[in-house]
């Protein structure tokens, strides 16, 4: 007998997914990226500071106004997409998961980290772009710390400098002879067998070297950045983005910080479920296929990411000889 599920909304599932899904050090950061709030409607404008700076005056004589300049901000427009997956289920599924609701609470969570996949893909692509990788400098591999580190400088009016990097970048990068060495010196052998397995926290104190507060490390499937073919094949394997980001002000307020200080990016959430939050952000449906005799488990997020100041980013490219092992 068929597994017939109601075609109907499940916000009590929606609230039981994590969206930050991965395990280990590689995880889904786009949210780190891309700091996300709560919209109305599925499209709009948003008005989003941009560095100013103004000219003071000195020893102004009585009888002369004092000039000003205006802050000034730009107009992001955004409309959200729709990142959606499904998962079939049928009778046994039930029997294997020892009931119908467990079964339809493990295809919610298999339908959203679909769903994830995808928008993570996306985020990754809007950081590195064609335009970025052009621009991107070359590290050397005898000063290997001062690309990253003047990467880190460009960006830090528009925060704290972190490097985002793919697992696969990391341990090349960990692989140059004299980033070895510094690493060695600092906290012997067992450092560089914790990087290659994709731990970035072992870094964290070697920022000061780097030029970065933090190393966010993505997993190889979204932040190992390829694809096309032919003319149209590209591959930025090679590359890692400084990108400048305001953690602790985002936490507070995403919508004021973006408005007063300038910032990388951010993400405008459309939550159509009344239970649903910027945590749990999915729209869970179930229903029942005839012509297949399955039931399904739908999950959709509606959000997108987008860059307020392009400045804010710098790529890095490995040396040739490095990129790939």
């Amino acid at each position: 007998m068929a597994l017939h599920l109601p075609t109907e909304s499940r916000p009590d599932l929606a609230v039981g997914i994590e969206a930050n899904v991965l395990g280990g050090a590689a995880k889904m950061i786009a949210p780190r990226l891309f700091p996300r709030f709560r919209v109305a409607e599925r499209g709009g404008q948003i008005a989003v500071a941009v560095p100013s700076t103004g000219t003071g005056v000195k020893n102004r004589t009585q009888g002369n106004a004092l000039t000003g300049g205006r802050n000034t901000s730009a107009d992001i427009t955004y409309a959200v997409d729709k990142f959606e997956a499904r998962t079939k289920l049928d009778e046994r599924d039930a029997k294997d998961h020892g009931g119908v609701e467990p079964a339809v609470a493990a295809a919610a969570r298999v339908s959203a980290y679909a769903a994830l996949k995808l928008h993570e893909d996306a985020a990754a692509a809007l950081l590195f772009s064609a335009t970025r990788y052009a621009a991107a400098t070359s590290i050397v591999a005898a000063t290997p710390f001062d690309a990253i580190a003047r990467a880190a400088q460009a960006v830090k009016r528009y925060g704290r400098p972190k490097l985002v990097c793919s697992e696969s970048w990391l341990a090349d990068f960990v692989k140059i002879e004299n980033v070895a060495k510094y690493l060695l010196e600092l906290y012997g052998h067992g450092v560089i067998a914790g990087v290659v397995a994709g731990l970035p926290d072992a870094l964290k104190a070697a920022g000061a070297a780097f030029g970065v507060t933090e190393i966010l490390v993505g997993d190889d499937d979204f932040w190992a950045v390829s694809g096309g073919t032919g003319a149209s094949a590209y591959d930025y394997t090679d590359a890692a983005a400084v990108v400048a980001l305001r953690d602790d002000e985002m936490k507070s307020d995403v919508v004021s910080t973006i408005k007063s200080l300038p910032t990388y990016g951010f993400e405008p959430v459309f939550l159509p479920e009344a239970d649903s939050t910027l945590d749990f952000p999915f729209e869970i449906e179930t229903t029942y296929l005839p012509d297949t005799k399955d039931s399904a488990v739908d999950a959709t997020l509606y959000a997108v990411p987008k860059e307020a100041n392009a400045g804010a980013a710098k790529l890095v490219k490995l040396p040739a000889a490095q990129s790939g092992g």
